[in-house]
């Protein structure tokens, strides 16, 4: 799901679209240092294995990602739609 908006924004569409519930973990990545938007998503993809969870990265922090992604992450991160619950932007 993408959406313009606020992340709280974007959570509660998801909820409202029954795309996520109050069981899964929440995940929110807002931060504009790389090292950081890669340990949380590290932290994400290894939570996943076991526990539900969803992932809301704002558009800035994604960005960030894709200039500089490993091709190591790039693989993990291809693969999270069939980790994760639900990935918010």
């Amino acid at each position: 799901m993408l959406t313009g908006d606020h992340p709280l924004t974007a959570v509660n569409i998801a909820y409202s679209c029954g795309l996520i519930d109050k069981n899964f973990k929440e995940n929110i990545i807002t931060t504009l240092e790389c090292k950081e938007i890669i340990a949380q998503l590290n932290q994400v993809i290894e939570d996943s294995k076991t526990e539900e969870l969803y992932l809301v990265i704002t558009g800035d922090s994604f960005g960030i990602l894709q200039k500089n992604l490993s091709p190591s992450l790039k693989k993990k991160v291809s693969n999270c739609s069939f980790i994760l619950k639900q990935i918010v932007l």
